[in-house]
């Protein structure tokens, strides 16, 4: 019986063996677990650094938000998501970038903002896993994951994402993934932001520098032209009289028709030397406001530049009614904002080409328009023309200040200014200015 005892005994020991090994096994199993969780997170963590150089590197707003929608899908697989951000000086939200694979997402973010569920989850300031209600109860679990996006301790939006999946499968570890890549997002939109607003005041501050020195020369060449006019003005008189002494005297029908010919011409510098002195006098940017005739400004703006239509064979129509109620501003800084679009229409098209000023009056404003038949421009390029500074001539043929100034008198008139153009068909620039209320 003894010996049958001691042979039990290694069978206790091989038991507790085999537990020992058991339990390595589940502790190898359980390193190999969190090693690959480690992998995992370890990837996801090159993405939050990939998309902190994208936007270190970057500074263009969909750029951004494109790097941190496609590495967010590397965290969480979501069937629709975008960046929603608050409209500056407004209780609203606006949409900066979506990208769905089934329609509805925007209506359903804009329900969440009108029920205040996004409001709520902006105040408690992390990001939340919540269930969508509106789906059918033979549906697949779905959830919406909603991130506040905050930049120095101030609500800017939020990122939203919508997956099928279900809401205990979320690890914290996903949840503070995506939070971090978030919020990197939105303190780079904010920086973006601040660059191009400040980019934009240095532009506006350019630009009114510019037009004060434009001012400036216009003050001088005033002047000039004022001291040029007089003393073209001397000798214009006495070849008038002598002409016209000379048709009393002159008996010859030819001779007769030779000085009229003389006389209209002698007519047409006087008029051409007394717009000008007009305009030289009356192109300060101060002054007051007052009653000015749409035709006279457009003739006088005309006549200025036809030496420009006329050597290139350019058809001028005017189509503006008459009557037409006047327009209330300063007559030098209108005739240099049309000044500026006669030449760019000159310079946009070729011999023989067509320009159609046309003319009406609507709620308030006359609206003109100088259509040409010229090459048009490109789209990618239209929305810049106002720009300061931006063209797309030669240096000797200008440095893209002529529409930037006239964009900035029409506003300080109380206007408005735009274009359409169709490469190759010619552009319309469209021009608002307030009709003239007396008292």
């Amino acid at each position: 019986m003894k010996s049958m005892g001691k042979r039990k005994q290694p069978s206790a020991q091989i038991e507790d063996l085999r537990q020992r090994i058991t339990h390595l096994e589940e502790e190898v199993d359980s390193g190999r677990q969190r090693n690959a969780e480690l992998s995992k997170s370890i990837v996801k963590l090159k993405d939050v650094q990939k998309l902190s150089e994208t936007i270190g590197a970057s500074l263009d707003l969909h750029h951004i938000l494109d790097a941190l929608m496609k590495l967010s899908r590397r965290v969480i697989q979501y069937e629709n998501g975008g960046v929603f951000l608050i409209s500056e000086g407004s209780d609203d939200m606006e949409v900066a970038l979506v990208v769905h694979r089934s329609d509805g997402f925007e209506a359903q973010v804009r329900r969440q903002w009108d029920e205040g569920i996004l409001q709520w989850v902006m105040a408690e300031h992390r990001a939340m896993v919540l269930p969508d209600v509106a789906q059918g109860a033979q549906e697949a679990e779905r959830n919406f994951v909603i991130v506040p996006l905050f930049v120095r301790g101030k609500n800017v939006g939020v990122f939203e994402l919508v997956c099928d999946k279900s809401a205990e499968t979320f690890t914290n570890q996903e949840i503070e993934l995506i939070s971090i890549l978030a919020n990197q997002a939105a303190i780079a939109l904010e920086n973006a932001r601040l660059i191009q607003s400040l980019d934009e005041t240095n532009r506006r501050l350019r630009a009114s520098q510019q037009q004060v020195i434009q001012s400036g020369k216009m003050a001088a060449v005033g002047e000039l032209a004022a001291g040029i006019g007089h003393e073209i003005n001397n000798p214009l008189q006495v070849i008038m009289s002598r002409v016209q002494l000379m048709q009393v005297a002159c008996k010859e029908d030819r001779a007769l028709s030779g000085l009229e010919i003389v006389e209209a011409h002698t007519e047409r510098i006087s008029r051409i030397v007394r717009n000008l002195m007009d305009f030289a006098r009356e192109s300060s940017v101060e002054g007051e406001m007052r009653a000015l005739e749409v035709h006279e400004l457009v003739a006088r703006s005309r006549s200025l530049v036809s030496h420009a239509f006329t050597s290139k064979q350019i058809k001028v129509i005017v189509d503006i009614p008459k009557p037409i109620s006047p327009v209330r501003g300063r007559p030098g800084p209108l005739e240099q904002v049309f000044v500026n679009l006669l030449l760019n229409a000159c310079q946009a098209m070729d011999y023989e080409g067509t320009l159609t000023i046309a003319g009406k009056e609507e709620q308030g404003f006359i609206a003109l328009t100088f259509s040409d038949t010229g090459v048009g421009i490109p789209p990618e390029i239209l929305p810049r023309i106002f720009e300061p500074f931006f063209t797309t001539k030669e240096v000797q043929e200008g440095r893209g200040l002529g529409l930037s100034i006239s964009y900035g008198i029409v506003q300080d008139h109380g206007g408005g200014i735009h274009a359409i153009s169709e490469a190759g068909k010619g552009t319309t620039v469209s021009v608002r200015l307030p009709v003239f209320r007396s008292g």
